[in-house]
């Protein structure tokens, strides 16, 4: 009889009990009804019925995989992780709508209704497309309102627009900046539109610092009618090197520059890693959290991510904290992105999306969740990856975008590449708070994992066990060792080799034919044995 003592990874196809009997935690791959299960989940959303994701997928293609029609979609999900619609997203005013970039943002109206950003297809009298705001009933794809963003320099094909930082309603406006960008081109605009999706106001911005590329990454307006705006840019040296900057500005209400404050990080090139990565958020007393990265001015290569807590304008930076990653990895064979932090309900801090990516002979890409405090200090990581793949399956990996659910968990819409199909796939899943498929399964375990000397490599939870699954974190990595389960007598029940990776969650199934009573789970490594006592109380 095969043996019941399998290793499954938390990226392993697992369903738990959280509050109720329909709601449930999950970590998989949903069936679409795409071709070989093409599709791209790009944002994700939820209230307390339902989780709502938006993306696209292949519907047709030719015989050779030429050819492809891709769909944008609406799709509906129940908390059991069950497909409860899927929707073609229609509409005859812009035709060819599709989600925009590789993060959306989707914000609730109630009763399944959801804003959300798209990029448009070119058509007759926009040849290169018009990208704007829509208003979507998710449940049945329908398109309720549009707003077309202003297209500049119609006549020149190679200039386009697009916006950069996530969409702001300001009471009843909606605020957002635009990249105008192209040969010899480089503009920026503040757009308000109101509620009916009319636009009320455009303000031209001039300013920007010289030999610049400058990305206006968050934008707020005050009660007074003052902007705000947080710009990453890229300066290119002489020396072909690069420099990251941070820069707050203030606008009034005609754009006239106000104040502009260069973030000082001490020389240490820090940046957002990406222009579409929404990772600016308020923290408390009106400080910003930055979800950023050590980037390395060379070759440009990101060394770890890093969150920043700065003062409200950007005079000083109060903390500057890497996370809760291996720092010996080395930067020729590691990429540490970052796509999105949400801000999390009730002050318990921030949660980052992100990926890690390395070479392809070194170790496997993961999505990652971050937690950060509101000091931001780095309180835990989470690495993943889909359900039953081997770990070098998974080529490439985003976490595009986190959510908080209304029941204080955690929603993720990614993508992963398959290896094995060479296709891309939309991937999703259901957390608790603490970024685990276990309800619970940190309240007994040191969430900082990574910066303890502890004499053991492992800790298991729960202990006692009620049932059959044993949760397990490693603190290292090891290509080859061996976990076994004896009793008190010495006598082997089960045993397994495996690879582990350090800060990834498994679960260990233990069979259900063991009676109650002690137990010992032993892991070998290198010739250590580390020993842990469990206890089986069915």
């Amino acid at each position: 009889m095969q043996s019941r003592f399998c290793l499954i990874l938390i990226f392993n196809l697992a369903f738990f009990n959280v509050f109720c009997q329909q709601n449930i935690f999950f970590n998989f791959i949903p069936d679409v009804g795409s071709i070989n299960g093409q599709s791209r989940f790009r944002g994700v959303n939820s209230d307390s019925n339902y989780i709502y994701v938006i993306g696209d997928m292949v519907s047709k293609q030719d015989s050779d995989g030429r050819n492809k029609v891709v769909d944008p979609m609406a799709w509906v999900f129940d908390y059991s992780g069950n497909l409860v619609s899927s929707h073609k997203i229609l509409d005859t005013f812009i035709p060819g709508i599709r989600p925009y970039g590789e993060v959306i943002s989707l914000y609730p109206q109630g009763n399944g209704i959801f804003d959300f950003m798209f990029d448009a297809l070119p058509f007759e009298g926009h040849p290169k497309g018009a990208g704007g705001y829509a208003r979507i009933n998710m449940h049945t794809g329908a398109i309720l309102k549009t707003c077309k963003m202003p297209v500049y320099y119609l006549e020149n094909p190679r200039i386009g627009e697009i916006i950069l930082n996530e969409i702001t309603w300001v009471g009843d406006r909606l605020i957002w900046a635009q990249l105008t960008s192209g040969p010899n081109v480089r503009e920026q605009h503040i757009m308000e539109m109101d509620s009916s999706f009319n636009i009320v106001k455009i303000i031209k911005l001039e300013d920007k610092l010289n030999d610049t590329l400058e990305n206006h990454c968050w934008i707020n307006k005050d009660q007074s009618g003052i902007y705000e705006v947080i710009s990453n840019a890229l300066q290119i040296n002489i020396n072909n090197s690069f420099k990251h900057i941070l820069i707050y500005k203030k606008y009034d209400t005609i754009g006239n520059l106000i104040k502009k404050q260069v973030l000082n990080t001490s020389n240490i090139n820090i940046g957002i890693n990406g222009s579409l990565s929404y990772n600016i958020k308020k923290a408390l007393n009106k400080t910003f959290l930055i979800f950023g990265a050590k980037i390395d001015p060379k070759s440009a290569k990101i060394l770890a991510p890093v969150s920043l807590l700065t003062s409200p304008e950007f005079d000083t930076l109060y903390k500057s904290t890497p996370m809760h990653v291996d720092s010996q990895a080395g930067i020729n064979l590691v990429d540490y992105w970052t796509y999105y932090l949400e801000k999390q309900m009730y002050g318990d801090g921030f949660i980052a999306s992100a990926a890690i990516e390395t070479s392809l002979f070194a170790e496997p890409d993961y999505g990652v969740l971050y937690k950060v405090s509101n000091l931001g200090d780095s309180l835990w990581t989470r690495k993943f990856q889909p359900l039953g793949w081997e770990s070098a399956r998974a080529s490439w990996i985003k976490f595009i975008q986190v959510k908080e659910t209304p029941y204080h968990t955690l929603v993720v819409s990614a993508i992963v590449a398959d290896g094995d199909e060479n296709v891309v796939k939309g991937w999703l899943l259901h957390l608790d708070k603490d970024g685990c498929l276990i309800p619970g399964c940190y309240t007994g375990i040191n969430t900082n994992l990574s910066n303890k000397n502890e004499s053991t490599p492992f800790e298991v939870y729960p202990n006692p066990i009620s049932g059959h699954l044993l949760y397990l974190l490693s603190r290292v990595s090891a290509k080859q060792c061996r976990i076994s389960l004896y009793d008190l007598l010495g006598n082997i029940m089960e045993t397994k080799s495996l690879s582990i990776e350090k800060d990834v969650q498994y679960l260990l199934d233990i069979p259900e034919k063991l009676p109650n009573g002690q137990y010992l789970i032993k892991l070998e490594i290198q010739g250590q044995v580390f020993t842990k006592p469990i206890q089986i109380m069915r």
